[in-house]
């Protein structure tokens, strides 16, 4: 199968327009909330093995689900599932449209402890649980038993899952979860491999090897392609996220400095026997004529334009949603140019 992987690398501030484009609709968080089965519709049933090998009988599209697991949250939100989530752990930051989902409580540490008045409050036709399953005399047993058993007499619905402990089960996992609740079709659309959260926290080397052996594994079908957006810097470079990529772009705000940047990123990208090219960002008719004079120099090819816009600018220093459609023919073009 062939695979087509664009790799965009932000060296410099820039408005992004296409995490824009991937956030859920907040009223879809309110529909979820409001919309509930009534007890003469008839559903559609399916049976689900889960890994404790137990099956269990679920509606074929459930439309009301409480997360026990953050990971399992931003999976639903990432399939575009988020609109069917009622409940999540109360530690769930992310995405930001979750923390308009009620909270059921689940602390964390190794066992959920939800609150069981609220999750009865909330109906759910689908309770997930992520957690790590461990067997002893070939039986399962311990505190998740427990719950997932109190759970079952109330009869919910819960669905255990093993805790990934690699990439390919990860990747499973979510494809397991997308055919589950309806989304098999398309079930990656947005992954978030983490970032440096707190002070002290150590260096990010361990995300780069995530992102690099999730790259090195992914597998797309034609016409299928990839657009990793990353943080500004070389470092992805040295980590080998390269390795699993096909073309290297750059976005270059008109500035000396980004386009330095760019010819140390294009030395990089050729020493990987990758392709290279630049985006430019935020230019006016006269610095995107510098721009291309300076880079036409460097070898560096031009794969798009971006004009400043000072609707989008103002939009995106005010944290307000970004008017798409002022630059969606420019968008267009650099897209056609990326997958062509």
């Amino acid at each position: 199968m062939k695979r087509k992987i664009c790799f965009l690398m932000i060296f410099v501030l820039m408005m992004s327009l296409l995490s824009a484009c991937s956030h859920t609709n907040p009223d879809q968080t309110k529909k979820s909330a409001s919309s509930t089965n009534t007890p003469n519709e008839k559903q559609s049933m399916q049976i689900v093995t889960d890994d404790l090998g137990r099956k269990i009988e679920i509606p074929k599209n459930p439309q009301r689900i409480i997360c026990f697991s953050s990971d399992d949250v931003g999976t639903l939100f990432a399939i575009g599932a988020g609109d069917k989530v009622v409940g999540r752990p109360a530690y769930e930051t992310f995405p930001k449209e979750a923390e308009k989902i009620p909270d059921v409580g689940v602390p964390g540490g190794p066992v959920p402890q939800p609150n069981m008045e609220k999750v009865l409050s909330l109906k759910p036709d689908l309770i997930l649980m992520t957690t790590s399953i461990t067997l002893q005399g070939g039986q399962w047993s311990g505190p998740s038993k427990d719950l997932v058993d109190k759970l079952e007499n109330l009869n919910l619905k819960v669905i255990v899952f093993d805790t990934p402990k690699t990439v390919e089960n990860n990747l499973e996992k979510i494809k397991r979860v997308g055919r589950i609740v309806g989304k098999e079709k398309g079930s990656v659309s947005l992954l978030r491999i983490g970032k440096i959260e707190h002070s002290m926290e150590g260096c990010a080397c361990p995300m780069g090897a995530v992102a690099r052996d999730f790259l090195n594994h992914l597998v797309l079908k034609e016409g299928e392609w990839v657009l990793v957006d990353t943080e500004a810097g070389v470092e992805h470079f040295g980590r080998g996220v390269i390795e699993g990529v096909d073309s290297v772009i750059m976005v270059v705000d008109p500035s000396y400095e980004a386009v330095l940047l760019a010819e140390k990123a294009a030395k990089l990208t050729h020493e990987a026997k990758k392709k290279f090219g630049v985006v430019l960002n935020k230019v006016n008719e006269k610095t995107e004529s510098d721009l291309k004079e300076m880079l036409a120099g460097k070898g560096i090819e031009i794969k798009g334009i971006m004009p400043f816009s000072e609707q989008i600018a103002r939009s995106n220093l005010l944290g307000g949603a970004l008017d798409i459609d002022a630059v969606k023919q420019e968008l267009d073009k650099i897209i056609n140019e990326l997958i062509s």
